[in-house]
């Protein structure tokens, strides 16, 4: 290597210091606003609250707040939710389902009609024996249950997939499935 090439690589390691050094400082200015040059604010640097409203404070009871939320199910979730949102989070699922009538299966069943079809119900596709022995029918509250975290409801079901933690993103998901019973989508 001659001596231009290491000065070269010399001088784009010092830019590069350069630049994450004054990076640095600038974050360190902006972000922290807790401190003036090296004076740390004291107590009395911030707002003043008056006295009375101090005691007015300590007397509002927190305790039973969580007990005061209200608690929305799942089924009137769906019943607000948007298929239009559901779709696009149907895009998740699309890799291994198909939602067409009398689509074919991929590495999970089809999805035509799933609301109110019977669990592991599609001939031909190979469920794993967990699901098989759950039975019954593909309800909102169920699919909720079981899009909400699939290897927790059915210990032992083949889906990989993770679930959809969030209600409302879930519940615009199931929306979308109620709607595979016509024709048009």
């Amino acid at each position: 290597m001659s001596a231009f090439e290491l000065n070269k690589v010399a001088g784009a390691v010092l830019f590069a210091a350069l630049v994450a050094m004054i990076a640095y400082i600038a974050a360190k200015n902006v972000f922290d606003s807790h401190t003036v040059g090296h004076d740390v604010f004291s107590a009395n640097d911030h707002y003043p609250v008056p006295g009375n409203m101090l005691n007015e404070i300590e007397e509002i009871d927190l305790s039973n707040k969580e007990e005061e939320a209200i608690e929305v199910s799942f089924l009137d979730l769906v019943s607000t939710a948007g298929i239009e949102s559901g779709k696009k989070v149907f895009k998740k699922c699309a890799a291994c389902h198909t939602i067409d009538s009398n689509g074919a299966n991929k590495a999970g069943p089809n999805l035509w009609k799933i609301v109110g079809r019977q669990v592991a119900s599609i001939d031909g596709f190979g469920y794993s024996e967990a699901l098989k022995s759950l039975g019954g029918i593909w309800d909102v509250e169920r699919l909720g249950a079981f899009l909400l975290n699939p290897k927790e409801y059915v210990p032992g079901t083949k889906m990989g997939f993770s679930g959809i933690k969030k209600d409302r993103k879930r519940a615009d998901l199931v929306r979308f499935l109620i709607t595979l019973d016509t024709e048009s989508k």
